[in-house]
Parts: C-alpha cells; sequence; structure tokens
C-alpha cells in the first residue's frame, strides 16, 4: 500500500503492493482509494491521470453530498454514482441545497444532545447497515462489477472522508482478493494517521461556537474509525453469509468465476 501525496485530497491510497494469503501481490497503479475529490488541483489531477492513469471514479456518497460537492468531470474519465445509503437512512431528515461541515456538525451535535444516544453505538449500527441493507449490497454488487471490468489504468473509488463507505468497499475487494483479514484492518485503520491532521485543522479553524467538546467528538465521527466499527461489519457478514469471502459469494454474487478471473487481472 502507498499513500499517494495530494494537495486537494486527504487519504488517497494505491492498493498495490498488499499481499494476499498465497503470497501473491496486488498490481501497483490499478485500484485506488480516496476521500472526496473536490479541491483537487490540476497537478493532482495530473498524478492521477498520468502516473496512475486513473480511468474510471466510483463515488459511494449519497445525493446530497454529491450535489454539495461534486466531482470534477473529465472527459476520459468514465464515472459511477454508487450510493451505498442515503442520510434518512441514518435518522437525519431529507433535505435539499449544499450540505456544509457545519451543517453536518449540528447534526450530529443535534444527535448528541439526546442522552440516549451513544456515538459508538452509532458508529456500529452504521457499519451494520452498510453490510445489511439492501441499497447497500446492491451498491458493493455493481462496485465489484465495475472492478472486475476494468482492464485498462487505475480505477479510484471514494465517499467523502476515504474511511468508512470507501473503507469498507476496500475490505470487500481485498476480502475477494485473497488479502487476510489482519492487512485489511491495518489498511482500514490507517485513515486515522492521515485524517487527523485534517480533523484537528478543521476543528481549529471552526466557528467561535463550535470550539466546543462536542463539536470535537461530532468530527471525531466524521474523521476517524475505530476496529470495533469494522469488526461490526465482519460479525454482519459472518451472519449473513458465513465468512467475509462468504459474504462476497453468497450475498453479493460474486462467484468462483469470478474470484478467479479478478485474481488474474490484480495480481501478481
Amino acid at each position: 500500500m502507498t499513500y499517494i501525496e495530494l494537495r486537494g485530497s486527504a487519504n488517497v491510497r494505491d492498493l498495490g503492493g498488499l499481499v494476499t494469503e498465497d503470497g501473491r501481490v496486488i498490481k501497483s497503479r490499478r485500484l485506488l482509494r480516496a476521500g472526496s475529490l473536490q479541491y483537487l488541483t490540476s497537478a493532482d489531477i495530473g498524478t492521477l491521470m498520468g502516473f496512475y492513469r486513473m480511468r474510471t471514479i466510483i463515488d459511494f456518497r449519497s445525493r446530497q453530498e454529491r450535489e454539495s460537492a461534486p466531482d470534477p468531470q473529465w472527459g476520459i474519465i468514465e464515472h459511477h454514482d454508487l450510493s451505498v445509503l442515503e442520510d434518512q437512512s441514518f435518522g437525519f431528515p431529507a433535505s435539499t441545497g449544499k450540505l456544509t461541515l457545519i451543517q453536518m456538525l449540528d447534526r450530529l451535535m443535534n444527535l448528541m444532545n439526546n442522552p440516549d444516544f451513544s456515538p459508538r453505538q452509532f458508529m456500529l449500527d452504521a457499519y451494520t447497515m452498510y453490510i445489511s441493507q439492501p441499497q447497500a449490497q446492491q451498491a458493493w454488487r455493481k462496485f465489484m462489477q465495475l472492478v472486475l471490468e476494468h482492464k485498462e489504468g487505475a480505477i479510484l473509488f471514494h465517499c467523502n472522508g476515504g474511511k468508512d463507505r470507501t473503507g469498507l468497499a476496500a475490505v470487500i475487494l481485498l476480502t475477494a482478493l485473497g488479502v487476510p483479514w489482519q492487512t485489511l484492518l491495518e489498511d482500514y485503520l490507517i485513515s486515522n494517521d492521515y485524517l487527523k491532521p485534517v480533523m484537528n485543522q478543521v476543528v481549529d479553524n471552526l466557528p467561535p461556537p463550535y470550539r466546543i467538546p462536542a463539536a470535537r467528538r461530532a468530527a471525531s465521527l466524521l474523521y476517524q474509525v475505530e476496529a470495533e466499527y469494522l469488526q461490526s461489519a465482519k460479525d454482519e457478514m459472518i451472519r449473513l453469509g458465513g465468512s467475509p469471502l462468504g459474504y462476497v459469494q453468497q450475498v453479493l454474487g460474486f462467484t468462483d468465476v469470478n474470484l478467479k478471473q479478478l485474481r488474474e487481472i490484480y495480481l501478481t
């Protein structure tokens, strides 16, 4: 795994170099994971489209997230919008217009004002829904099919912070490629290292009314991950499919033939 230094996006990584259980290695410059792309600079774009030959972008964000911060559009790039879940799934009201960081913090802080609300349980439930909900499962099926059909250059998949939905997409994909769970977990948790400086900068620059502990706790839900979140998803994969790989095959419908083809394309 290689961190890709970009000025306009944090938590961008090349999954190339990760080793599978049978000792094979994921090819470099083929599978990229990222956060939001709206602030990419011309140099960033040159890196992704030139050095990495990025040709496909998959966006896991909700409709409102995409409308608030659209991906840049380039003629030779295929874009696929695969909303894993919409905002209403998490108890947020349906709304229109741009969704700002302050609005997201307000949403989370309003939830935290409820004495029965547990941020930890909120994230555990979210990860369970990312695995169990029909819309999420359909997004993962389409994602895996797109990766399987992608032949040339790099495919980049992303959400907002590149840690939750993108993290689970990486887990599903790397599971299909035969990467051990411990390696998946390490790749998942390293998002904290790349996003903590971003979180600190965001919190330090909030308007005065938001410079309170509750805002930092809310921001941590947006910028940090925990091993137990991923364990919640794993438990649901096991419940539905017997194992993470069983989930990929039995629930997402990725066959033995698909697995063999995928590994032939992306492993060396």
